[in-house]
């Protein structure tokens, strides 16, 4: 019985020891960038070098991933930002007892993100051509991880309350214990900022190494992923830094602790 051929057959090798490889449209070498997906062969025309099963599996794995974050990821990541800046901008407006939080934190908040986003196109443009869209989703899907900093603001509450609960039991040591802590969390903020940094790096390039196995080298891209993200870090702790002063001023006055407010003003 006569049996219909596939639609798409995979491309047979045209020499002997070429492997059998159905290469995306897409494809390009991973050794001079030439797009060989378009080719007859999965030798590249340009150079000679032959794809690889492990490079035509990245390119599906970047594929899916990039199809993954527009399909889903996008939405969810910009209704869980949303929530996030109206949490924030509302608890600095009631703790901190600043109506006009429920304004500026929104707006500056929205200023942070949008330059953190945008900082991966140009992280992308530094990366070859067949891997800026990958580099560029790869950078907006782990972003999250360098605004970790946001939420040093409860531990600044946290210390006020604690510092307030002491001062209103033993008075004038509140003073030194309140030094204390503050240096105590001020360790804790700074060793966190760092651990929080190593795991966004080297999560990072794991994801990157994961989808481009034939360019091993790290470049420019990199370099400036890496410089990027320590702008987008230390801006995320200044606002967090900032907003915990805001919160600690706020708490400090509903306990009525006048030393503690003139304290954080002096901030």
């Amino acid at each position: 019985m006569h049996q219909s051929e596939p639609a798409n057959p995979p491309r047979q090798p045209e020499h002997a020891g070429e492997p059998e490889l159905d290469l995306p449209a897409d494809f390009r070498c991973a050794k001079c960038g030439y797009p060989s997906g378009a080719s007859a062969s999965v030798v590249c025309p340009e150079c000679g070098r032959a794809a690889t099963r492990r490079e035509v599996d990245a390119g599906e794995r970047r594929l899916a991933y990039i199809e993954e974050w527009e399909r889903s990821g996008v939405a969810g990541a910009i209704w869980r930002w949303l929530v996030v800046v109206v949490v924030y901008a509302a608890g600095a407006a009631v703790v901190g007892q600043k109506p006009w939080a429920l304004v500026v934190v929104p707006v500056a908040l929205a200023a942070a993100l949008g330059l953190s986003v945008n900082a991966g196109w140009v992280v992308a443009r530094l990366q070859v051509e067949e891997l800026r869209a990958y580099t560029r989703v790869l950078w907006q899907r782990t972003l999250w991880r360098l605004h970790l900093p946001w939420l040093v603001a409860p531990a600044f509450v946290a210390i006020a309350v604690l510092v307030g609960l002491i001062d209103l039991w033993g008075g004038a040591e509140a003073d030194g214990v309140y030094w204390l802590v503050v240096m105590a969390g001020l360790g804790m903020w700074m060793i966190g900022c760092l651990v929080v940094f190593v795991g966004w790096w080297t999560g990072y390039v794991r994801l990157r190494a994961s989808g481009a196995p034939g360019h091993t080298h790290l470049g420019a891209s990199e370099a400036a992923a890496f410089v990027l993200g320590l702008v987008m870090l230390a801006g995320a702790s200044g606002i967090g830094f900032l907003a915990g002063t805001v919160a600690a001023e706020g708490v400090a006055d509903w306990l009525g602790i006048v030393w503690l407010m003139d304290l954080m003003d002096e901030f």
